[in-house]
């Protein structure tokens, strides 16, 4: 039985503040779904805001010892816990920065570490996300943050070989053999140390468009000063850049907007239609249960200000180009 040792959450996840561990990885690359380059930087600058643990990470946790013991069970393979094998849970790396928070550690007869285990819950709508169980895994077997994950891992222990162990839907069983890629040391740690690099120095990773540099932006200048300034002269490229790609988003809309009401006037009342595969549905959608804020403050002021809730302020972005441009 792979026993449930309980740590401190808190002192741990400071301490993967001060490195680069596995699950920053595929963030840093630009390859994660849910965090991006500049989340990763905020987070080790110690300035992001602490978010609660959400609810599939703590059934995550929580399920992780039990998937580890039956995946035990079926393997034939011996496994303890990250945390009792490596002091704090964190294995320190080949660099400074290098850190591995791992799941935990295959074990041979003798207690000789063999590997590393890394433990996934997923829900049944992404199960095909993941390939068939067993075996050395091929590329698209598993999501790339995931294989990614492992093998800083391996790095990190200078162990050969992993495992991912997915409970899908939490019905279903699966596990995939990760070995060890020197194409991994050869591209990818120079871009982490690069990057930890920035983290060091204060600078900012460059924006590139995703919601994690919009994070990035509004949480380092989320509000403005009363000062004007004046632009460098190549800005007025990336000006002219941002109204042209407007413009093209606007004209893009209105072709969707065109096909959609084509389409719309074809089914009539239908509710579903088909054609060559394609399938449509326009449904009835029950109206919205909306309250009138006014009304409501001028007739009931005290049940306003009980009930009223402040939105968070923002900056507005807006771009004017020259008068006649």
């Amino acid at each position: 039985m792979v026993a449930a040792r309980a740590f401190d959450r808190n002192a741990w996840l400071e301490s993967r503040r001060h490195g680069l561990g596995g699950s920053d990885v595929a963030p840093i690359l630009g390859l994660s779904r849910w965090r991006g380059p500049a989340d990763v930087w905020l987070e080790k600058r110690g300035v992001a805001e602490q978010s609660e643990q959400s609810e599939p990470a703590r059934w995550g946790e929580l399920l992780e010892p039990v998937v580890l013991d039956e995946w035990a069970r079926r393997s034939d393979i011996r496994v303890v816990r990250g945390v009792d094998h490596y002091p704090g849970g964190i294995v320190e790396g080949p660099e400074p920065w290098a850190l591995a928070s791992v799941d935990a550690v295959a074990l041979d007869p003798d207690g000789a570490p063999t590997g590393v285990v890394e433990v996934k819950t997923s829900s049944l709508w992404r199960r095909r996300e993941w390939g068939d169980d067993g075996g050395e895994m091929a590329d698209g077997t598993v999501p790339d943050e995931y294989r990614l994950q492992v093998l800083h891992y391996l790095w990190c222990t200078r162990l050969d070989r992993g495992w991912i162990v997915a409970l899908i839907g939490g019905q279903e069983l699966r596990a995939f053999t990760v070995c060890w890629d020197p194409d991994y040391e050869r591209i990818v740690v120079p871009r982490l140390r690069a990057f930890w690099r920035l983290v060091e120095l204060g600078t900012p990773p460059a924006v590139d468009g995703s919601e994690s540099a919009d994070r990035m932006l509004r949480h380092t200048f989320g509000t403005a000063s009363d000062e004007s300034i004046v632009l460098p002269s190549e800005t007025t490229s990336l000006l002219a850049e941002y109204r042209t790609a407007r413009e093209e988003t606007d004209a893009a809309d209105k072709r969707a907007d065109v096909a959609r009401q084509r389409i719309q006037a074809l089914m009539g009342p239908a509710a579903k239609a088909e054609v060559d595969g394609w399938r449509v549905s326009w449904g009835n959608v029950a109206g919205r249960v909306s309250v009138d804020g006014r009304a409501l403050e001028r007739d009931y002021p005290e049940v306003y200000q009980a009930v009223a809730k402040r939105g968070a302020g923002h900056r507005a972005f807006r771009v004017m180009p020259p008068k006649g441009g």
